[in-house]
């Protein structure tokens, strides 16, 4: 009998793991079991989504019966996983088509993660869901939700809590909408992973341009709701703020309820995969945003909850369950975002963050154009590169420009993946275009700058 390869998850890490098993070797049967009523979706364009910009199948990809007919991959949707049997190889599974025990010769675990809920008072009702108009935005299935929301309860005001990716994206969304929104943030700026104090500056300033509220150093303690409708949010510097939709978006964490409802408890509680994405009971890998994965530059366990790392995983995990000596070796932090007029890239760490993983770090600060200046409107992209004092080493670098933001950064990213020295990218030979480059980009300044040439 074939070897029997169960995926349980169907995001974009889980469906690629799937596709790929099957474009190497046919002969593995592969099964896919979701409990929710969608596959092949992607959860980062789903605020552009909301918004109207892009539509559903930007964001659901393919559909169960796609995958068996153009791949050969059963995929199981609706369909809930009480809990896995290690020691005998099976899952005790409840849908219309599996209801009951169902084996495996090697089980990948795609279950993603789920967003962080603080305790506030007023936000849910006796039976323990939100009041309507609250939501959180994880899945895909959020995204219809809050979609078919907003386009029926003519919001007018918006709270969002957390000012992270997620929450600037939202807020942007929900402004071209219409609303007017607030964005409630207990840490005392925005954007952490950013170099410098200016890059926030000028995120905070086009947030104000648009009149997006902002409260930095701030709480929500209380959630009013008439009639099981939200319909003010309580403040912790005692502001009432009005609103009729209110988003929790402070982040996310690995769901590891199926492991825990199987009996087993990562150490810490952090699922770490290895470079082979094994998790270390047999036959038992896992990836995507409910792993931690290895950070390249300090070595450290690092949590990357992003859609390119659960596809890369997938694709090499697949590799792998077909027979191919591959490897995952870890990340290094790199993102990108847009928030109204700006572009924003990370990658590496900041320089407090190399200083405090016990590198000799030092930084410069540049700006740099994305096109020359003599063009209409064109302002210069601030730049921050953290390197190593000793050897010039590349360790991070962020980036908040016009345009070309992400492509910039990822040039940095390659530097620090392979080890390169801000010396050896100089001597790159880079394009150029007065409409869509410039004569110095931010690597050649950064080493100008650095090197005082």
């Amino acid at each position: 009998m074939n070897k029997r390869v169960v995926i349980i998850g169907g995001g974009a890490g889980g469906m690629t793991a799937a596709t790929q098993i099957k474009r190497q070797d046919p002969e593995i049967q592969v099964t896919v079991i979701d409990k929710g009523s969608y596959v092949s979706w992607a959860g980062c364009p789903t605020p552009y989504y909301i918004a109207g910009k892009i539509d559903e199948a930007s964001v659901v990809h393919n559909d169960p019966a796609y995958f068996k007919k153009e791949r050969d991959i059963d995929v199981l949707i609706d369909h809930a996983v009480e809990r896995i049997d290690f020691d005998n190889k099976k899952l005790i599974v409840h849908g219309d088509t599996v209801d009951g025990d169902y084996s495996y010769d090697t089980l990948i675990l795609s279950t993603g993660a789920k967003a962080v809920v603080p305790e506030i008072k007023g936000l849910r009702a006796t039976d323990g869901s939100f009041h309507q108009g609250i939501f959180v935005l994880r899945h895909v299935e959020d995204a219809f939700t809050i979609k078919k929301y907003i386009d029926t309860c003519g919001c007018k005001n918006g709270v969002i809590i957390g000012a992270g990716f997620i929450g600037l994206e939202m807020a942007e969304s929900l402004n071209h909408l219409g609303m007017k929104i607030d964005i409630v943030e207990m840490a005392d700026s925005i954007l952490p992973m950013l170099g410098t104090g200016e890059q926030r500056k000028r995120i905070i300033d086009t947030l104000k341009k648009h009149d997006v509220g902002l409260h930095l150093s701030t709480t929500i303690t209380e959630i009013i709701s008439t009639n099981g409708t939200v319909t003010e949010a309580v403040l912790s510097d005692g502001t009432l703020l009005h609103t009729d939709f209110l988003l929790i978006s402070i982040g996310v964490r690995p769901d590891l309820s199926l492991l825990e409802r199987s009996g087993y408890t990562p150490p810490d509680g952090m699922l770490i995969i290895n470079e082979r994405m094994e998790t270390g009971i047999p036959d038992v890998y896992a990836l995507g945003d409910m792993v931690w994965t290895k950070h390249l530059l300090t070595g450290k366990p690092f949590y990357a909850p992003f859609g390119d790392v659960a596809d890369k995983q997938g694709l090499i995990l697949g590799g792998i369950i077909a027979g191919d000596s591959l490897e995952f070796p870890g990340v290094i932090g790199s993102a990108a975002t847009a928030v109204f007029d700006w572009q924003i890239a990370v990658t590496g760490l900041t320089l407090r963050q190399a200083r405090d993983n016990g590198f000799d770090a030092d930084e410069t600060n540049i700006k740099s154009l994305h096109r020359i200046i003599g063009f209409e409107g064109t302002i210069p992209g601030l730049v921050n590169v953290v390197y190593e004092r000793a050897t010039y080493r590349v360790l991070g670098a962020s980036i908040v420009a016009q345009s070309a933001a992400a492509q910039f950064i990822d040039q940095f990213a390659i530097a620090i993946t392979y080890g390169l020295t801000i010396e050896q990218l100089f001597k790159v030979d880079y394009a150029y275009s007065p409409s869509t480059s410039v004569v110095w980009n931010p690597i050649l300044a950064a080493y100008r700058k650095v090197f005082n040439r």
